[in-house]
Parts: structure tokens; C-alpha cells; sequence
């Protein structure tokens, strides 16, 4: 057996097995002459792949990882791994290919330049939200937050939940799916329609009935694949928020600064106990310590002067404390605040770039506020 595993460990197997084919200078150059080679829809299949293999590899890596750390422990010679070591070689070979492919997506796109000015930004996420976002169907800011999952009044419900929201409701079946609709803030046409339609033939499929407008309810009323890319953004503006450019980096930073003041003041007392109350949180959890009032702002605000983040365990107090929303809450929040924003900016500098009408935000043209801020990145001339 020994003599079996030293032999597999002398064969290179690298130079056995095919490597992955490169994308060539001549194919890259017909991907450019083509305006990008590849439509919105292989793009966001392409996004898609590329997230799935980076998951793939991570796994291989930790596995090879793992192998040589019990070798370590053990004092032994490591179990040889050259067949994943292979493996691990050519899904990041496939992504990096995956990535150019995109990133030639991106340069032949109008709002090319827009993403060039945006640092925290790469080819691959660029890619997924010009593919994903329909700017012509979009004629508000406010169309893209919803169709990226980014709008607190839209909610989705379990079939249990909408079923019993229902019956609570009175009335006929349209009353009530209305009814409905507008509380988990959902378009009433638009269920109808969908609950009275056949997608395989795309013809009205009979009268609405309650199985079949629940059923249009419990739909996801966002695009899952692009809230997954708007939630990698938020996470790319906070590793990038200490470096000098990062305009929504910085964005994130400041906004996570005014959020921790609002909570430490108990100025989002009553959000936290109202989560509390509507959402499961284990008793023995940090998150239930922060809602329920079992930690203290003053605690909390001088390991936020000390430049650590709040944990409960040192928070925690018998008396005095107040409900607050938990760190990993306020983090969300602040990253949200800055990807909606970005998100509002490219709204804006596509709809110009496309010659589209571009209304004022509704904070500016309804909600009484007086100030916006204007999108940094400045189309070229």
C-alpha cells in the first residue's frame, strides 16, 4: 500500500491531464469586434457560473488545506492531493477565463466608463447588473431597488402566512387579493395578472381563484440572482472604504457611523423590539441580547471610540440597558445605504447616457427633502 501511494505521488499528474483552453488574442479581438461577443442572457448565465465555481474552488483549496494541516498534526508525510491540486489549477484557470469574457462585456458596453470611475467595482459584478437591469423598464431609481430585492415595503411571504392573511381579509377574491397585495407591497395588477395567466402558452387562464391568487402571491417578487450581486457589492464598498476614491466605500463608512448614533441615543428602540417581537431569534443568541435591551450603549460606544466593533458578551448588563439593533444589523444597513445609492447613480448617468427621461428622486420631487447627491462619475465628452 505504501509503495502504491509513493508511486501515485511521483507522477505529475499536471502534465497528464488537458489543461483548460485560454481564451486566444484573435478570439478576444472577435469578442470586441462583436460588441462583446455575448448577449445580456449568456452574461447572466456566465455571472452565474462564475460564483459557482469560485465556490467549487474554495472547496477544493480547503481541502487540500485540511489535508496538509492533519499531516502537520500528525507528523506524517501528507496524503498526496495532486489530483486536486490539478483540479484546483483549472477552475481558477476557468474563472479567470470566465472573468475576461465579461470583462470584454463591460468594455463594450455604453456605461463602460461609468464602472471605470467607480472603484470597488469589478468586470464580474459590473457585468451582472448591466445584464440583469433592464434600464428601459426602469424609469425610476425605485424600479431597480424592487427588482433587486432592495425595497423594505415589498415583502415575501410563506404560503401559510399569505393563506391566512387572506382569509383575514373581506370580500371577493379580487378585494382580498388586493387587499392582499397592498399590504406585503406588491403591484395588485400585477398578481392578478399573474394568477390569471398560463406561462407555457402566455393566454388568461380562467377566472382568479384563491389557490391561484395565493399562489401569485407566494411568488418571489424580486430577482434573486441580482440581489445576490447587489449583496457582493455591499461587500466590495466595505473592503474598499478606508482607500483614497472609494467614493461609496466612504459612503458606506459614514453612513454606518450615523446608523451606530442613532442606536446608541435609542433612537431605534422601537425598531429593535418590534423585530423581536415579529422575527424567531434564539434566547441564547447575541442577537437577542441587543434586541431585547440586555446590552449598554455607553459599553458599546466606547469600544466603537476604541475602534473595535460592539459584541454582546462585553455589553452585556444585569440593569440599565437598552434595545438595540445588533452590530451585524447596523452593518447590513449601512452596506444597503451605499449600494442603493450606487444603484440610484447608475439609474441616473444610464437613463442620460440612453437619452431616457430621468425623474427626480421621489425624496427630492415628493418627500420634501432638498438635497441629493449627484453621481461622481461624469460621462466622457
Amino acid at each position: 500500500m505504501n509503495t502504491d501511494i509513493e508511486t501515485s505521488a511521483a507522477i505529475n499528474l499536471e502534465s497528464l491531464l488537458t489543461p483548460v483552453t485560454k481564451l486566444s488574442n484573435d478570439v478576444r479581438k472577435a469578442l470586441r469586434q462583436r460588441g462583446g461577443g455575448i448577449t445580456s442572457s449568456e452574461a447572466r448565465y456566465l455571472v452565474d457560473l462564475y460564483y459557482d465555481m469560485q465556490k467549487a474552488r474554495i472547496v477544493s483549496n480547503n481541502r487540500v488545506k485540511g489535508l496538509d494541516r492533519d499531516a502537520r498534526k500528525s507528523g506524517n508525510v501528507a496524503e498526496p492531493h495532486q489530483g486536486i491540486d490539478w483540479l484546483f489549477n483549472q477552475q481558477n484557470a476557468l474563472e479567470n477565463q470566465i472573468k475576461a469574457i465579461l470583462s470584454i462585456y463591460v468594455e463594450t458596453h455604453p456605461m463602460v466608463w461609468f464602472f471605470e470611475q467607480t472603484l470597488g467595482v469589478g468586470p464580474v459584478i459590473a457585468a451582472g447588473l448591466l445584464a440583469h437591469i433592464d434600464i428601459d423598464r426602469a424609469p425610476t431609481a425605485g424600479h431597480a431597488w424592487r427588482f433587486a430585492g432592495l425595497d423594505p415595503s415589498q415583502k415575501w411571504a410563506s404560503r401559510q402566512e399569505l393563506t391566512e392573511l387572506y382569509d383575514a381579509q373581506e370580500g371577493s377574491v379580487e378585494e382580498r387579493t388586493r387587499a392582499v397585495s397592498k399590504l406585503i407591497g406588491r403591484d395588485p395588477e400585477t398578481v392578478i395578472r399573474d394568477a390569471t395567466t398560463n406561462f407555457a402558452t402566455g393566454k388568461t387562464s380562467g377566472k382568479l381563484t384563491k389557490d391561484k391568487a395565493v399562489k401569485s402571491l407566494c411568488r418571489i417578487p424580486f430577482n434573486r440572482q441580482l440581489k445576490t450581486i447587489c449583496w457582493k457589492l455591499g461587500e466590495s464598498f466595505v473592503k474598499v472604504c478606508n482607500k483614497p476614491g472609494a467614493y461609496y466605500g466612504r459612503v458606506y463608512k459614514e453612513r454606518k457611523g450615523y446608523e451606530w448614533g442613532r442606536n446608541l441615543r435609542g433612537e431605534l428602540s422601537d425598531q429593535a423590539t418590534s423585530k423581536l417581537a415579529k422575527t424567531k431569534i434564539g434566547s441564547d443568541t447575541d442577537a437577542k441580547a441587543w434586541y431585547a435591551g440586555e446590552c449598554s450603549p455607553e459599553k458599546a460606544r466606547e469600544m466603537l471610540e476604541a475602534g473595535e466593533t460592539p459584541t454582546a458578551a462585553k455589553c452585556r448588563v444585569e440593569t440599565g440597558g437598552v434595545p438595540m439593533l445588533p452590530p451585524a444589523h447596523i452593518q447590513a444597513r449601512a452596506k444597503r445605504y451605499a449600494v442603493k445609492l450606487f444603484l440610484a447613480h447608475l439609474h441616473q448617468r444610464w437613463r442620460e447616457e440612453e437619452g431616457l427621461p430621468c425623474p427626480a428622486p421621489w425624496v427630492i420631487s415628493h418627500g420634501g427633502h432638498a438635497h441629493y447627491h449627484q453621481p461622481p462619475q461624469v460621462a466622457p465628452m
